[in-house]
């Protein structure tokens, strides 16, 4: 036993050596690129539930023709005491490189009324807001889906007031993919 407590403490003074001290700060400068990635949830839940997919894109588009023309694919439904918030995009708002334009509708019931926004980002530094007095709007929670007859969206310039030359017409009908969550399972949600 004596040797054993003699053993120990000359063991741990020969595994300390004050020469190993590492400068890790040097051996990190230098350019670093993140090649690579991935992001996920897992959801668990006690009953049987679906949920939005707001990380990929839905079933069907709202074309959007005029001044911008592209495809508004990706879609976000929130419903919160009663008012109802969704923004519909042609690119995914969470994950990858922004692509200009980058575009968004924005519908909310906030107060009752039934409001829209057009949303066009051409640049860092350039960017339109569209409005309309005439909403051709309708959605459905219970199957995640909007659709809009062919709506005209007038621009405005830097100081607010509308410009009829930048001009939009929104149409068609989007529905959100949905992710089926079982009971009692973990169920893996991709998020990139």
């Amino acid at each position: 036993m004596k040797r054993l407590l003699i053993l120990l403490p000359l063991l741990f003074w020969i595994a300390c050596d004050e020469d190993a001290e590492d400068d890790l700060s040097a051996e990190l400068v230098g350019t670093w690129y993140l090649m690579g990635g991935e992001a996920y949830m897992e959801m668990t839940t006690n009953s049987d539930q679906t949920m939005i997919d707001q990380f990929g894109p839905g079933i069907g588009s709202i074309e959007v023709d005029g001044t911008v023309n592209t495809s508004l694919t990706y879609m976000i439904l929130d419903e919160d005491y009663g008012a109802v918030s969704i923004m519909v995009a042609n690119q995914s708002p969470f994950f990858g490189p922004s692509i200009y334009p980058i575009c968004y509708l924005i519908v909310s019931s906030y107060g009752g009324d039934l409001s829209a926004m057009f949303y066009a980002v051409e640049s860092e530094d350039n960017y339109i807001y569209y409005f309309t007095e005439s909403l051709d709007l309708s959605y459905d929670l219970d199957s995640y889906t909007v659709t809009i007859g062919s709506t005209e969206f007038f621009g405005t310039d830097m100081y607010g007031v509308v410009d009829s030359s930048l001009s939009v017409t929104l149409s068609g009908t989007i529905q959100a993919n949905t992710i089926a969550i079982p009971a009692n399972t973990t169920t893996q949600v991709d998020q990139s």
